[in-house]
Formats: structure tokens, C-alpha cells, sequence
């Protein structure tokens, strides 16, 4: 499980990285599309951040009540 924080970890950082880049980038140049894609980046840094939560509570009653949705195909 440390091998998965950790991984979650570098990705969340390179996230919130990538995403301020995309924000500074959209605000030089006026690029809607650019803007869109920090947005798209900060979502996926959400993202990140619950799946590190969920990590972090695995042994809580939400994790035994929703491990089917996990594993199902």
C-alpha cells in the first residue's frame, strides 16, 4: 500500500504542476482552449486526491460496503 501513496502522491504533484502551467499559459495567452485544460487538469488532480483518501480510509465500513463497485467488471 506505500507503493500506491506514493505513486498517487507523484501523480497528484505532477497534476496540481501541469495544471498551474496550463492556468499560467491560458492567462498569457487568452487561449479558452488552454484554460479548459486546467480545468481538465485540476479535475484530474480531484481526482487523484480522492482515490489518495479512499487509500487512507480502505479499512473503514465504506470500503467493505463498496468493494464490489471495485472489482466488478
Amino acid at each position: 500500500m506505500a507503493h500506491s501513496k506514493l505513486a498517487i502522491n507523484g501523480a497528484t504533484g505532477a497534476s496540481v504542476a501541469i495544471a498551474v502551467m496550463k492556468f499560467m499559459v491560458a492567462g498569457i495567452t487568452g487561449s479558452s482552449a488552454m484554460l479548459s485544460e486546467g480545468v481538465h487538469s485540476a479535475a484530474d488532480t480531484q481526482t487523484r486526491l480522492v482515490f489518495l483518501r479512499f487509500l487512507i480510509d480502505r479499512p473503514s465500513a465504506v470500503y467493505r460496503r463498496y468493494t464490489r463497485f471495485l472489482y466488478s467488471q
